[in-house]
């Protein structure tokens, strides 16, 4: 397919991901994983069949994220993460491009797998600690199941080819330790879809900005 040169390279980037993380695994004291859940608010630019007044509201749809933070020191961390979350696309076959829409318009439904790979800064105080962290995203969209089978294909090339799924992420999380083994953890995020430079599908940047907020635990053994 259209996109499997890029999605060759980032299988390359993850398994030196892997081995770099592999290596970095013996300064670590302790291990940690975080489960979290919230909202993200998805921009979208594109517009539909009738033309730049047929849009629908940008989409706010629930995730959820999996992170395991690994910390080589009190301040620095890398914290490789997974996200998952979903909502209904319709393909524009006028305009060759795909946008988030409302049930009601939908063509497919369209798993969205992110791989977050953000390195941060803690800033501990006495009993709280927040932090900083940004990075590089992969933001896999996969389109699933829907009532128009006959777009998954260009849809799918849409999604996924050029480079389509890098995005770059910035967030800030606050931690609040509950005891030596839990803690609360609340975090907001940016996701800059980085790949609209070089893709020229003919929609401003900014399709496609998220910026989500999260709430969950961190456990620590």
């Amino acid at each position: 397919m259209i996109y499997f040169n890029s999605m060759k390279r980032s299988g390359l980037i993850l398994i030196l991901l892997c081995i770099a993380a592999n290596f970095s695994l013996s300064a670590v004291d302790h291990f940690m994983m975080e489960l979290g859940t919230g909202v993200m608010w998805v921009h979208s630019e594109a517009y539909g069949k009738e033309g730049p007044g047929d849009r629908d509201p940008d989409p706010i749809i629930f995730h959820f994220n999996l992170n395991f933070p690994l910390y080589f020191s009190d301040v620095f961390y890398f914290s490789p993460g997974l996200g998952i979350s979903g909502n209904w696309w319709q393909y524009v076959e006028t305009e060759d491009w795909a946008m988030p829409v409302d049930q009601m318009f939908r063509d497919l439904y369209v798993l969205y797998f992110d791989l977050d790979l953000p390195v941060g800064f803690q800033i501990n105080f006495s009993s709280f600690s927040l932090t900083l962290y940004a990075g590089p995203q992969l933001n896999f969209r996969i389109p699933l199941w829907g009532e128009n089978e006959e777009v998954r294909e260009d849809m799918t090339d849409y999604l996924l080819s050029d480079g389509s799924f890098f995005n770059v992420l910035g967030g800030l999380s606050f931690v609040l330790p509950l005891s030596d083994r839990i803690a609360f953890i609340f975090r907001g995020e940016t996701h800059v879809p980085i790949h609209n430079l070089w893709n020229d599908v003919g929609l401003p940047f900014a399709d496609g900005l998220t910026v989500s907020a999260s709430a969950g635990a961190r456990f620590i053994w």
